[in-house]
């Protein structure tokens, strides 16, 4: 349907070879399939094929070279054929005879301008246009030499039908010319689209891998300065701390032990600071079954710091969980905690962690909170919206970079639920959970 070109050509052919089967010259070819046809339309029938098959010529080389010819000429190819097609009706058939050779002359004329326009399509070099000038110029020195046969000027054979064969030939070459260069097209631009891709997929995966290590290279520093807290800060304002107890046991009987005690609770105070940053950059593994950096201890922080009731249940399949993404998991649950304990006015959070599930370990925080509406959110984690928060960016862009599926829902009964499914090879082979789920509180 986006080919025109295809279906007047084939229409021409269809005339060409109505003509050539019904002409005086081969109507024997007709007589193999068709019964006696009546005098009358054995002589109108191949003239009609001979004046109806220039509209389609013209309208073949204008779905080709468009620029080139002039759309007028289909036109007057229209009105050619019309005014033949009224002779037939109504004019005596000494007029539709004389016609003839008035058709063939503009037929001649017609010719000479698709001549002349060929030789402008091969001087620009278009497609095809070489093929077609040489089929024209046959076509339309048999033509020449039939209208003047049939005005008796000169006495020759017909030679419109082999004309008309090598034309037809030229047509089919330069379509099928066309077909190729346009299978060639797509097969480079396939070829393209597959390297293009394939580069695109190399850059995404270079691209992962950058982000990734950036990822532990931050998780690197992180570390580092927590032990640099926790050997540094952290043990100098202990020894403070424990020397402003001394003193302040010294001094309780005196005018400055007052002072003595407000200084021993600003140690203690940031000891325990100093402590817990370490911690929040950095945390310390205590229980050697859970994963990673330990999230009872951040269950039990926030519960601590909040005053929020935090529970936490996991469900290992592996004794000790050896998921690489298990820090990026823990990142999440950080920020997931402190939203629900900031935000969403929550008097109970429950936080999972489950592994085998489909998918790889999955980890769930729901809280029973006001939702993710009053507290002034968006819908949709990964779209930034004036609602957003930056936690809420945060989060998917750590989802991304270790290929995990974050969602953030509307929990059952009112709060919010955010679940993270993280890829794991392991869990994919693994067998039912070995050991019971654990609470914490």
């Amino acid at each position: 349907r986006t080919l025109p070109s295809t279906l007047h050509f084939g229409i021409y052919c269809l005339f060409t070879f109505g003509y050539c089967m019904t002409s005086k010259t081969s109507l024997w070819g007709a007589s193999l399939f068709l019964p006696p046809l009546p005098p009358l339309l054995g002589e109108y029938l191949p003239l009609f094929c001979f004046v109806a098959w220039g509209p389609f010529l013209n309208r073949f080389y204008l779905s080709l070279y468009p620029d080139e010819f002039h759309k007028i000429t289909r036109h007057i190819s229209d009105a050619r054929l019309a005014a033949y097609v009224l002779l037939l009706l109504f004019a005596a058939p000494v007029h539709s005879s004389q016609y003839i050779l008035l058709a063939m002359v503009t037929g001649m004329g017609l010719g000479i301008y698709y001549l002349q326009r060929l030789i402008v399509c091969v001087r620009r070099g278009r497609d095809g246009a070489w093929l077609l000038l040489a089929g024209t110029l046959v076509f339309l020195v048999s033509a020449v030499s039939d209208a003047l046969s049939h005005a008796r000027v000169i006495k020759v054979a017909y030679l419109i039908e082999p004309g008309m064969f090598l034309f037809v030939i030229t047509q089919a070459l330069t379509l099928a010319r066309r077909f190729t260069v346009a299978f060639e097209a797509v097969e480079t631009l396939s070829d393209e689209l597959e390297r293009k891709n394939a580069s695109l997929r190399a850059e995404m995966d270079e691209r992962n891998r950058l982000e990734r290590e950036v990822v532990q290279i931050s998780e690197e520093e992180r570390r580092r300065i927590s032990h640099e807290l926790h050997d540094g800060l952290c043990q100098k304002l202990t020894g403070a701390r424990l020397r402003a107890a001394i003193l302040n046991r010294r001094l309780a009987d005196t005018g400055d032990g007052a002072a003595m005690a407000d200084l021993r609770e600003l140690l203690d105070a940031s000891a325990d600071d100093a402590y817990r940053t370490s911690r929040g950059l950095w945390p310390v593994e205590h229980d050697p079954s859970a994963p990673g950096p330990s999230l009872d201890d951040l269950a039990r922080r926030i519960a601590k710091d909040t005053g929020t009731a935090v529970h936490f249940e996991r469900q290992l399949g592996c004794g000790q969980c050896a998921n690489p993404n298990v820090t990026t998991l823990y990142r999440i649950a950080q920020e997931a905690l402190a939203n629900a304990a900031k935000h969403s006015r929550a008097s109970e959070i429950r936080m999972e962690l489950r592994c085998p599930v489909a998918g790889g370990v999955r980890l769930t925080v729901r809280d029973d909170g006001i939702g993710r509406e009053a507290a002034g959110r968006g819908h949709d984690a990964r779209a930034k919206k004036p609602g957003d928060g930056l936690g809420l960016g945060i989060m998917a862009h750590r989802a991304a970079i270790i290929q995990a599926e974050l969602r953030i829902g509307d929990a059952p009964g009112g709060g919010t639920v955010v679940t993270c499914v993280a890829p794991c090879a392991l869990a994919r082979g693994a067998g039912p959970a070995e050991e019971e789920p654990r609470h914490e509180s």
